[in-house]
């Protein structure tokens, strides 16, 4: 594991989206994302995500001038690109274009490992249309999403809806405003900007151009209680925040039909306060599957997780009955360095890799 993955364990979300209502339960205090169960996590938060991108020089435009993240191109060539193709369920043969996006200087922040996979791979969700299942979002805090958009609008993207203010439940009865700008990235991923206000961000904001993170992460899924088991039994992940949405409509920042109800989780490493995971389930109008599930098709492939004991985290696995799609083995990173990884599957075939922190080949 490199010693940038090791910087990156932390991270996180808030997309509680544009046009929406809310009901159900939060965790009770002042702020519902701050930290609860300080038992030792079993693993890190997200450490970092996997994107498979059409146009690596499109991802570098969006990523890294419109949000500033700092981004360096790498190659894998022979056996390790084999091994990384067969341990990620990358199709085909031959070398690999990949590039990392950084924050250096800001602690956690998730990393972003972009994979070219051309524009002839299928595309895993079409239009941008939140109803398929699979990798969704990331999320980024800010401290000024009308520069933020103006800056990506100059780039020649834009966003779902603009820039939207919504009201949020604190656990103990009152409310907070969070302002959000929904943008649409490449590849059918959404990257939300999340100003929280008075309320601390969702991550460690770069001051220089008031945009940090990426510090979550959301899936889009058909079975929320199967993929919570994974987050709870294997990772030790704590859910603290659990709400039903309603969309109000293409207006919103998914651009649901109005309507439109779903269940939302927002999942923390114990006594993180960034790096967390939201998951999603569609009550009606889900969609199902039209391509095979990414880094097969392009979007938002994996999520990255640090252990301290690979073994373990294996063994937990197995007897929570995930599926082990690869490892644990040794794999190029694809940023120069070598880790040793294990891969576990959603029901969906959205993929979770527990890389082992420290270890050395």
């Amino acid at each position: 594991m490199t010693a940038r993955l090791q910087r990156s364990i932390a991270a996180v979300l808030m997309a509680v989206l544009a046009g929406l209502s809310a009901s159900g339960v939060s965790a009770a205090g002042p702020d519902p994302l701050a930290p609860g169960d300080r038992r030792d996590a079993r693993v890190s938060p997200l450490a970092a995500a996997t994107l498979a991108v059409a146009d690596l020089d499109l991802a570098r435009r969006f990523f890294g001038q419109a949000l500033a993240m700092d981004c360096q191109a790498h190659r894998l060539t022979g056996r390790s690109a084999a091994v990384f193709r067969r341990h990620h369920g990358l199709p085909g043969a031959g070398p690999l274009e990949l590039m990392w996006c950084a924050r250096p200087g800001i602690e956690g922040a998730v990393r972003l490992r972009l994979i070219a996979r051309g524009p002839d791979a299928p595309l895993s969700r079409p239009g941008h249309d939140a109803r398929y299942p699979g990798g969704l979002s990331l999320g980024f805090p800010t401290t000024d999403n009308a520069r933020l958009l103006a800056r990506a609008e100059a780039l020649g993207f834009r966003a779902s809806a603009g820039l939207t203010r919504i009201t949020l439940p604190r656990g103990d009865g009152t409310t907070y405003q969070v302002g959000e700008v929904h943008f649409l990235a490449p590849d059918g991923v959404y990257a939300l900007g999340i100003d929280r206000g008075a309320m601390p961000p969702v991550g460690p904001i770069d001051p220089a151009t008031g945009v940090g993170g990426p510090a979550y992460s959301g899936l889009m899924t058909r079975d929320i209680a199967a993929v919570g088991r994974l987050l709870e039994a294997v990772l030790g992940f704590e859910k603290r925040r659990e709400v039903e949405l309603e969309s109000a409509g293409p207006e919103g920042g998914l651009s649901l039909p109005a309507g439109t109800r779903f269940a939302f989780q927002q999942w923390f490493a114990p006594g993180a306060s960034t790096g967390y995971v939201i998951l999603m389930q569609l009550y009606t109008q889900a969609l199902a599957p039209v391509a095979p599930p990414p880094p097969d098709a392009r979007g938002l492939a994996m999520w990255t997780f640090a252990t301290a004991d690979l073994r373990s985290t294996s063994r937990a696995a197995r007897a929570a009955g995930i599926p082990i799609l690869a490892g644990p083995a040794w794999v190029a990173d694809g940023s120069g360095g070598r880790q040793r990884s294990l891969v576990l599957g959603t029901p969906e075939g959205f993929r979770i890799e527990l890389v082992e922190a420290g270890t050395r080949p």
